[in-house]
């Protein structure tokens, strides 16, 4: 199962409510509900549903991952592969809601937008030397070789993210 990377820019994009749906999703993933939305994915079409899903803050500093969940299926009346003539080689995760190429996701963990897990801190467990960070556009993939190494380490960064008050985790379901 491949693992993307959805950029967020709340400096330079539109989406400058980024914490407010992080707060969302903090309460709702508390309550065991997971939270579920959809995100642009610039001009990838080859996402599935069951890609593993990171988001990502490009732009200032801290730059580095800030939730995880997984690609999911749009609903039926939304699938941009029943709805838009010249998109039905797309998988059910993408979305008409909007007028770009979206997909549709569930977050099962989230981080405050300032409280990233970083590149740097990573890198210094001297584990991801070789792996880039340098995201140029949503929907990338991430190095499978690195993706377990990642799961981990954003697990723990949650936690303590979760005990500061910083953050929500629930267990993903099984696939």
């Amino acid at each position: 199962m491949k693992a993307r990377v959805f950029t967020c820019n709340r400096e330079a994009w539109p989406y400058h409510d980024v914490q407010e749906d992080i707060d969302k999703a903090k309460n709702q993933l508390s309550e065991g509900i997971v939270f579920r939305d959809s995100w642009s994915c610039g001009t990838i079409k080859q996402i599935k549903v069951g890609d593993q899903a990171y988001f990502y803050r490009v732009g200032n500093n801290p730059r580095g991952f800030f939730a995880y969940g997984r690609v999911v299926a749009a609903e039926i009346k939304h699938q941009s592969r029943l709805n838009t003539s010249g998109l039905q080689d797309l998988s059910e995760a993408y979305t008409d809601v909007y007028d770009d190429l979206r997909i549709t996701f569930e977050w099962y963990s989230v981080v405050d937008y300032d409280k990233t897990l970083t590149p740097r801190a990573l890198k210094n467990t001297g584990k991801f030397e070789e792996c880039n960070f340098l995201y140029k556009q949503s929907g990338g993939s991430f190095s499978e070789k690195y993706i377990e190494l990642l799961n981990s380490y954003w697990e723990q960064h949650t936690l303590k993210m979760v005990k500061q008050g910083h953050g929500a985790y629930t267990d993903p379901p099984n696939l």
